[in-house]
Order: structure tokens, then C-alpha cells, then sequence
């Protein structure tokens, strides 16, 4: 976040200031919640992640992936799957899991449309006859943490969903062993974001 407020001038001109809006939202519903305790439900901080963190998300790579592509087609595919994942989460939120619950069903299909935005990225720029020197370019290390971790959150959610089901509503503990491994790999992926977003910040190129 430091990174992204240093190299305002150039997120403006790279077509990603938007970042200066959503990581201040997303680092305080973090830190609030996991590290103060704030911002919590019931002793659950999920109804955060839920209406504040994911939709931020889908609004900031949407306007990301948008702003980048030219092609009408393809702007029309990233329009209509950002609509799609928002009526998912209403749905979500309305009708499939609680308020107190981490909506995963909503989670993981955005995981997977921010993963097909990277592979259209890297698809657009392997058929592109261009010089541009790619560890230069700000959406490169972009789509490469967009890449590494929504693919990594998705089978991690899935399976967290998973052991939700079998241990909590079937009236067991949640595993401590499942829980610490979740947070351990959570926390490498998103290390891993935050570098790679991090150095997109100080590129100079698109």
C-alpha cells in the first residue's frame, strides 16, 4: 500500500490508480479485523470479507483488466463475467450462506474469473508483436499475482468449504491441523500477491 501511494503519479498513468482505493479498504478490513478484533459479528470478522473485501476486489481487477484490453470482444467478456460474479454474490448472501459464514460459492467463482482475466492477459501479449520488456510492465507482475493467487485460493477455499460442512454442521470441531494449514497457505499466497503487486507498483511501463 506504501508502494502504491510512493508511485501515485505513475498508477495514474499506468491505468491502475484504482489500487489507491481498494488496498487502503481491503489493508484496514485486514488489520481491523485480524489484528485489532474489530469489525466483527458475533466474534466473526467474515461479514467484512464478504461485503467489503471481495466485492472491492471484483471492482478493482474488473476496472484493471477493462482499462488494459482494447478489444471490444474481449471487454465485453470481462464486463459480463464482473456482472455475472456480483449477481452471484447477492445470491450468495441472499439465499445460500449466512451473513456469519464466509461466503465461498460467490468466492471461488471470482478466483476462477480473475484467473481466466491473467490467462487472457498472457494469451493478448504472447500473440502480440511487441519490444516491450515484460518484467517492466506493471500488469505483467499484475496478472502474475493475479495468477499465482486466485488459482492457489480457489482449491483452498474449496476445500475449506469442505471440511466446513463435514466438521461444523455435522457437529464436530473443526480440525485445528486443517485450520492452521489454511492460515499458513492463505498467508504464503497472499505474501506472494502483495511482492508481486508491489513491484508492479515501481514499473514504468503498462
Amino acid at each position: 500500500m506504501v508502494a502504491a501511494f510512493i508511485n501515485y503519479r505513475k498508477l495514474k498513468a499506468n491505468g491502475i490508480g484504482i489500487f489507491l482505493f481498494s488496498l487502503p479498504i481491503i489493508c484496514m478490513v485486514e488489520w481491523g479485523s485480524n489484528v485489532f478484533h474489530l469489525l466483527r459479528i458475533n466474534n466473526s470478522p467474515l461479514w467484512a470479507y464478504n461485503y467489503v473485501v471481495h466485492p472491492t476486489e471484483l471492482l478493482c481487477y474488473s476496472y484493471v483488466y477493462y482499462h488494459y484490453f482494447k478489444e471490444t470482444a474481449i471487454r465485453k467478456r470481462v464486463l459480463i463475467l464482473a456482472v455475472l460474479t456480483a449477481i452471484l454474490m447477492i445470491i450468495d448472501a441472499c439465499f445460500l450462506q449466512a451473513t456469519s459464514s464466509l461466503q465461498t460459492y460467490a468466492y471461488i467463482f471470482m478466483c476462477c474469473v480473475f484467473v481466466y482475466f491473467a490467462y487472457l492477459y498472457f494469451n493478448t501479449i504472447i500473440y502480440a508483436n511487441t519490444d516491450k520488456k515484460l518484467r517492466q510492465s506493471a500488469y505483467f507482475w499484475i496478472s502474475i499475482g493475479c495468477l499465482l493467487f486466485f488459482s492457489a485460493e480457489a482449491p483452498l477455499f474449496a476445500f475449506y468449504e469442505y471440511f466446513n460442512y463435514q466438521y461444523i454442521h455435522m457437529h464436530k470441531g473443526f480440525p485445528s491441523l486443517f485450520s492452521n494449514t489454511f492460515m499458513i497457505l492463505s498467508n504464503i499466497v497472499n505474501y506472494i500477491l502483495y511482492t508481486c503487486l508491489t513491484i508492479a507498483f515501481f514499473c514504468r511501463t503498462k
